[in-house]
């Protein structure tokens, strides 16, 4: 514990503010910028995080050689029984840190982790969907952090911490300095690949924008868009007619794309399964974005239901991989869907990493 507070000296110079992820100093350096994540590079340090609810940040520190995860909380930490600040961290369901020896100062709990303990949590933060943070004893109930944008601000600051270690400048080449891999398209060809293949499957060709994107937002090279939701109310009135459903029904589809370099490096769709035309939206745009890249995806007979099992896009709560990832390896990208319990969830997701 003695190492842990004498961080606390540092930290006041380096750490991620809950507002707006504000840095004390103007000579800490922002490195990498996307979704909710940013990453910060000093002389001194490193540091990785995000500011929205449930803020966390890691930090490197480099005269310690340690890292240290800092977890904000919007009031003041209280742990019952006398016991020290405990922290719990699931990564898409599964544990992937467990501390029970934290400290306090204010609405910040500091833990001090290993090297590995590190290395794990970037992984899981890199590759994963989200993370659920859990605080045992304690008054804060602890929540969701979307792990959207956060795979090349984690590249980032990997490679401010190898530099660091090395003692070498970040031009440097090691296994940290690996360039992002990327699809070979910018956002604007992928949109445009993805709303022509959602065109082949409508129907009624006089309505050609019936399910494509609608409205994309630009964040420093984090896009999200929205889709046209014209296709999606048309079947549920065709559900109605066949007294298969009955009430309002919103589309919650929708798309997130980050790019390096002007490239696209990650592509995620999230929808929901809490109704059969919001899935049957996700599971047929899951298609249409694997054809992006491969046109003949789902072409030969009964390749869309393999596709489908492959990736676990039926699967209902009683499925032995609920909430756990689904993964298919193709040529050109590593596709993850998660599906959860109903009684977490009905939100479900499917990411596209590129391969090289």
């Amino acid at each position: 514990m003695n190492k842990q507070f004498a961080l606390w000296s540092l930290i006041a110079a380096t750490v991620l503010m809950i507002a707006g992820v504000q840095i004390a100093h103007a000579e800490d350096e922002i490195v990498a910028e996307s979704g909710d994540w940013r990453a910060f590079k000093s002389d001194q340090s490193c540091a990785i995080g995000t500011g929205s609810n449930g803020s966390l940040a890691l930090l490197y520190f480099v005269q310690e050689d340690a890292f240290a995860l800092d977890v904000t909380s919007p009031i003041p930490w209280r742990f019952s029984g006398g016991v020290e600040p405990a922290i719990d961290i699931q990564s898409d369901g599964h544990l992937v840190l467990s501390r029970d020896d934290g400290a306090i100062r204010d609405t910040v709990i500091q833990f001090i982790l290993s090297r590995k303990e590190a290395e794990v949590l970037l992984d899981e933060i890199s590759k994963g969907a989200r993370l659920r943070l859990m605080f045992p004893n304690s008054n804060n109930e602890g929540g969701s952090i979307s792990l959207t944008g956060a795979r090349p601000v984690v590249l980032a600051f990997s490679r401010c911490v190898g530099g660091k270690n090395l003692g070498k400048t970040d031009a440097d080449t090691s296994p940290q300095t690996s360039p992002a891999l990327t699809f070979p398209m910018t956002f604007d060809a992928f949109r445009k690949a993805l709303d022509d293949k959602i065109r082949e499957d409508i129907l009624d060709k006089s309505r050609p924008d019936f399910s494509t994107t609608n409205v994309c937002r630009n964040a420093n090279g984090s896009y999200t868009c929205n889709f046209h939701d014209a296709g999606f109310q048309s079947t549920v009135t065709n559900f109605k007619k066949l007294d298969l459903m009955n009430g309002r029904f919103t589309l919650k589809l929708k798309l997130d794309v980050e790019t390096v370099g002007g490239k696209v490096s990650l592509i995620t769709l999230s929808g929901d399964r809490g109704d059969p035309v919001n899935l049957l939206q996700f599971i047929g745009t899951v298609e249409n974005v694997m054809q992006t890249f491969d046109p003949k995806a789902g072409q030969p007979e009964g390749e869309s239901k393999k596709i489908a099992d492959d990736l676990g896009l039926m699967r209902g709560d009683n499925a032995d991989d609920i909430g756990k990832l689904r993964t298919a390896i193709e040529p050109y990208a590593e596709i993850d869907c998660l599906y959860q319990n109903s009684n977490v969830t009905t939100h479900v997701e499917c990411r596209f990493v590129p391969r090289s």
